[in-house]
């Protein structure tokens, strides 16, 4: 069952259910957008030497984790807290 169907179902009025569907794929789309800019991310790091990953303080193994994670508070289990 969609969307359209279940909220039709419920009693809701077709300018409701339109509304509701945009925002639904509005949803969507953003999601995409952000899953496409995170592949991107890794794509472009990944290309960089080790140097360069150096001088932006992440390895070569943190690529994937920082870019899908974020970069806040990722001290190593190492590190003191």
């Amino acid at each position: 069952m969609n969307i359209a169907t279940t909220m039709l179902t419920r009693g809701a009025s077709a300018p409701s259910v339109t509304a509701g569907v945009a925002e639904k794929y509005k949803q969507w789309m953003g999601a995409l957008r952000a899953a496409r800019k995170r592949r991107e991310s890794v794509i472009s790091l990944s290309a960089l030497d080790a140097r360069a990953l150096a001088d932006i303080g992440m390895n070569r193994t943190e690529i994937t984790s920082i870019v899908y994670a974020g970069g806040e508070d990722r001290r190593r289990a190492h590190e003191e807290r």
